[in-house]
């Protein structure tokens, strides 16, 4: 149940630095968080790059290694709140509150904050902020800055999405903070919109290209039209100019669907160069009969095979590996996919690409050829020469993002009490061999739930979301799972690994991520 605070003082903002528009930061809580969105965490720099440390990550993530632990998420108004996890008590965000952002929009209607329901703000044609977004570390800032060693700093992407107004005048927005030091007032770097873009319901990825004049790469976010929009479009923002300019900076990669949208792209660096070699997408796609959904590669490398790092950061020889994007369907699912793919490496270096459609999940070789994979090249009982396939049985789907585990991946089902309807049911955790795709007996089923979950959240007592992974961590049965079968791929040197997984899931996805 969601309580009200009374507002003890808020600062309203006008200044250049935050793009000349009105802004309120509250000094006390406003309320506590009846969420619209899940929230993201940020805490220590956690980008892996090879040894090599092309881009000079090193010296940030020593910097920030005990920075503070920080939740950023939107409440039931629309506000973006910033918590200090370790400092909120039993769940309660009021005890770790250290300011909330209330976009301009809302600033000329304070009085509908008193309001219950957020939808007294959508009907006073509001643009809420409902979607945590997106966080990532980018080399963009100055890098005389002494909270940016090396010009890095941590960014944090919150969004309008479904919940927001759909008029042309409040159309919606995306918007973008450095959040690099939790001790320093939080900074609007940009606000960024397009009429193509639609509501922010798509999960966008950072990735970096050659600069053509053999400097440092340049930094992009790309994401996918949302929900709601005709096509499928892929976008590009510039975080050098921060600018989303139709003619220079936009592409727009429209696969050949006229209806849909895409969940969430996952950027892949193959040869750890600090460079993006290819960006893969799936997209939700809508019929007369049913949603279905289809995974696309859009590369930018000529030749991934014979990709080779450069130690020296030669960024001439990079532009001559590098072409006009290729947009390829690498396959068509029976469902829609509805989250970005988990990528990971096997053991003899092949990049596989975790995805579920439906009823069904996926563990996809990618062999660079950008040949379309038939469900007939995969096996539903063991691995084939691009992969496998697992379907769950009759009136049982996927709900969730898949959770990494070394050589586990785990993702919720919905199992449905009947045919015809979908209100009730049993949600479990379905565990699976990443390389292998053997099932493991499912560790956790909830009781009957009286509707599917949203991804894999679950909120606790006090309101406040979790992962349902966290449910797991202290399940002794679990860790010596976890420790048992990543043996082969840590060796027998980690005795405590399980617990060590799972402590780093606890930090990642204490709430969603």
């Amino acid at each position: 149940m969601k309580k009200r605070m009374k507002i003890a003082f808020v600062l309203c903002l006008f200044s250049f630095s935050l793009l000349s528009s009105m802004a309120c930061y509250a000094s006390e809580p406003i309320s506590t968080v009846a969420v619209l969105s899940p929230a993201i965490v940020v805490s220590e720099p956690a980008r892996a790059f090879s040894s090599i440390d092309p881009l000079g990550y090193k010296k940030f993530k020593t910097q920030y290694q005990t920075r503070r632990t920080m939740a950023y998420v939107i409440s039931g108004e629309g506000e973006l709140h910033a918590i200090d996890k370790d400092n909120a008590e039993g769940g309660q965000t009021s005890a770790g509150e250290l300011w909330a952002y209330i976009h301009e929009d809302q600033t000329l209607k304070l009085e509908y904050l008193t309001k219950s329901e957020s939808e007294s703000l959508k009907a006073s044609g509001s643009s809420l902020l409902d979607v945590t977004y997106y966080t990532f570390d980018a080399k963009i800032f100055d890098e005389r800055s002494k909270a940016h060693p090396q010009a890095w700093g941590t960014l944090l992407l919150v969004g309008m999405g479904t919940n927001s107004s759909q008029s042309r005048e409040h159309s919606n927005r995306c918007l973008l903070f450095d959040i690099t030091d939790p001790a320093q007032t939080p900074s609007l770097l940009a606000e960024f919109k397009h009429t193509s873009m639609g509501p922010c319901t798509s999960k966008p990825t950072a990735l970096t290209l050659p600069d053509a004049f053999g400097g440092d790469p340049l930094w992009y976010l790309a994401f996918g039209a949302g929900q709601g929009t005709l096509r499928p479009g892929l976008f590009f923002y510039d975080l050098q100019t921060m600018t989303l300019d139709k003619e220079v900076w936009l592409r727009q990669f429209r696969p050949e669907v006229k209806s849909g949208h895409i969940a969430g792209i996952s950027a892949a660096d193959i040869d750890q160069d600090g460079l993006t070699d290819l960006l893969y997408f799936g997209t939700i796609e809508a019929s007369r009969v049913q949603e279905s959904g289809s995974l696309y590669s859009l590369t930018f490398t000529r030749s991934l095979d014979t990709a080779t790092s450069s130690r020296a950061g030669k960024y001439s020889s990079h532009r001559e590996r590098y072409m006009t994007p290729q947009l390829a369907k690498l396959f068509a699912g029976r469902g829609a996919i509805s989250h970005k793919p988990l990528l990971k490496r096997g053991s003899e270096g092949k990049v596989w690409l975790f995805f579920s459609a439906g009823s069904s999940v996926y563990g996809l070789i990618d062999d660079f050829s950008r040949q379309r994979v038939s469900e007939f090249q995969l096996s539903s009982s063991g691995v084939k020469n691009r992969g496998w396939v697992r379907t769950l049985p009759k009136n049982e789907v996927f709900t969730s993002a898949i959770v990494d585990l070394g050589e586990i991946i785990v993702l919720n089902a919905f199992r449905r009490d009947c045919n015809d309807c979908s209100e009730s049911g049993l949600n479990t955790l379905k565990l699976y061999h990443a390389f292998s795709g053997e099932e493991i007996t499912d560790i956790l089923a909830d009781k009957k739930q009286t509707r599917v979950l949203a991804g894999n959240l679950l909120l606790d007592e006090e309101g406040f979301p979790r992962q349902r992974i966290d449910h797991l961590i202290s399940d002794s049965a679990l860790l010596s799972l976890l420790a048992i079968e990543n043996k082969s791929l840590y060796g027998e040197e980690s005795k405590l690994l399980g617990v060590e997984l799972a402590e780093g899931i606890r930090r990642l996805s204490w709430w969603q991520r």
